[in-house]
């Protein structure tokens, strides 16, 4: 595989373009921005989603070969920063990496919990995991790889800030995505520190094939949330790098009538799986102790769309016309397609936007925002994934 690059005309701004070209063809833009004392490189993909693993290696290292001073990787690609750990480069959760510090996050020994508990909480900057235990019986251990299809899973527990100790779940694998593993529980521990109340319940996270659905099918799951046993579990294929390559590409080549939402960088498609899930379990918690008030949350997200009530959007009624469909159209473009699937889905995803989307915005999903603080206040009210 040839990887080249070529000096391209720059956009604008203190900084140099270059193309990146594979075997011929132009797959990818890295820019040089000078505008720190130490440059920073950022490549920007064309269709990322079809890349192979030799692919990212072999753009990383040439990106790294080519310039000839210092600088920081500004990549949210959990592939391509792995790639980027793999040569030297470091740093904490959606940071630059650097080829200076301790190296953080780019891998484990196969097998090892314990060193596992120690990568994922330096790139969290602070202990909040430690390696867990398995079930202690060996019908309780076989009945785990039974029902998860993990032959040797990982097993951390987790301590947030507020409410009671979870687990999570990894599945053995010769190369881990440590960084992912390390998202995932970031934005649990936000989430929780939100919801405590709500998320109290929570049992485990866990990277799996627990359901079909993650390894059969056209539209393969990315999560599924057990409300009733306050369980989360989420693709297996996610954590670790060829894994993720292969459900990338498999996505690409299937693609979702309904696509969920992407957060923006900083933030990752992890990030947004995990808040989406998470808002399932504390929803189910809500409407179990607070029903009436899960209405009228409900009823006036409905109101900002123009219909009485949020189901009206995501199932529109003959009897409101134009309202209705103008209610549905502004739910998917402003939320997501997937968000009209069903009003389970419509509040998970709003949550997922509202958790990561930057400022402005849009008006539905600020006053989703708004009433999060009326109905779930707290010291940490106004807390997003953003701040």
């Amino acid at each position: 595989m040839d990887v080249a690059l070529r000096a391209e005309e720059p956009g604008g701004g203190d900084g140099e373009l270059f193309g990146v070209w594979i075997d011929g063809t132009r797959r990818a833009g890295v820019t040089v921005a000078h505008e720190a004392l130490v440059p920073s490189v950022s490549i920007a993909a064309d269709e990322p989603y079809r890349w192979t693993r030799d692919e990212i290696r072999g753009v990383v290292r040439a990106t790294a070969s080519h310039m000839a001073t210092s600088f920081e990787f500004r990549l949210s690609d959990p592939l391509f920063r792995y790639e980027a750990r793999s040569i030297g480069f470091s740093g904490g959760l959606r940071a630059p990496l650097a080829p200076w510090g301790a190296s953080a996050g780019a891998s484990v020994a196969p097998g090892d919990a314990s060193a596992l508990a120690e990568a994922v909480n330096a790139l969290l900057g602070r202990t909040a995991v430690r390696a867990g235990r398995p079930p202690r019986s060996a019908v309780g251990r076989l009945a785990n790889r039974a029902a998860s299809g993990n032959v040797v899973p990982l097993f951390l527990a987790v301590t947030p800030r507020e409410g009671r100790e979870f687990s999570v779940v990894v599945p053995h694998s010769r190369e881990l995505l440590v960084e992912v593993v390390a998202l995932a529980i970031d934005t649990a521990l936000g989430v929780c520190r939100r919801l405590p109340d709500e998320l109290k319940p929570l049992e485990s996270i866990a990277f799996d094939r627990s359901d079909v659905r993650f390894v059969r099918g056209k539209r393969r799951a990315a999560g599924m949330a057990h409300r009733s046993l306050a369980r989360i579990h989420l693709n297996a294929s996610y954590s670790s790098p060829d894994g993720l390559c292969a459900a990338r590409l498999f996505r690409a080549e299937h693609p979702p009538p309904r696509p969920p939402a992407q957060p923006k960088p900083p933030a990752t498609f992890i990030d947004g799986v995990v808040a989406h899930e998470l808002w399932h379990v504390a929803e189910g918690v809500f409407q179990g102790k607070r029903y009436p008030d899960s209405i009228a949350f409900r009823r006036s997200l409905g109101l900002v769309l123009g219909v009485a009530t949020l189901e009206h959007a995501v199932r529109p009624r003959p009897e409101d016309g134009a309202a209705g469909k103008t209610a549905l159209a502004t739910l998917r473009s402003d939320v997501s397609a997937y968000a009209t699937t069903n009003i389970a889905e419509a509040m998970a995803e709003l949550f997922a936007v509202w958790w990561w989307a930057p400022a402005p915005l849009p008006p539905v999903v600020a006053r989703f925002g708004e009433l999060l603080s009326t109905f779930f206040p707290g010291p940490g009210s106004t807390r997003r994934g953003l701040n």
